[in-house]
This record gives structure tokens, sequence and C-alpha cells, in this order.
């Protein structure tokens, strides 16, 4: 894992630029996932810890 985020980082050559990607893909991952958990509720029979 470590050895793939040396390759990745030599290839965009700044540790800013590689940081900040990483980042911004992250943040714009999480925003997708809280919009989708948003507009499509999910239903209460697929639940399985209910009393």
């Amino acid at each position: 894992m470590g050895y793939l985020v040396f390759l990745e980082w030599i290839d965009f050559g700044s540790i800013v630029y590689f940081l900040g990607k990483v980042l911004a893909s992250t943040g714009v991952s999480m925003l997708l996932i809280f919009v989708t958990e948003l507009l499509f509720f999910r239903k209460e029979k697929f639940r399985t810890n209910t009393a």
C-alpha cells in the first residue's frame, strides 16, 4: 500500500498537489454518498436488528 502511494507521489511530483487530489476525491465521494442517502430512503423492512 505504501509503495503504491509513493509511486503516485513521484508521478505527480508535488506532495501538496497529491494530497489535494486525494482530499478532493474523498470529499466528492462523501458528498455523492450523502446525496444518495438523502434522495433514496432505505425501506424499514431491510433492517435486520429490529426488535
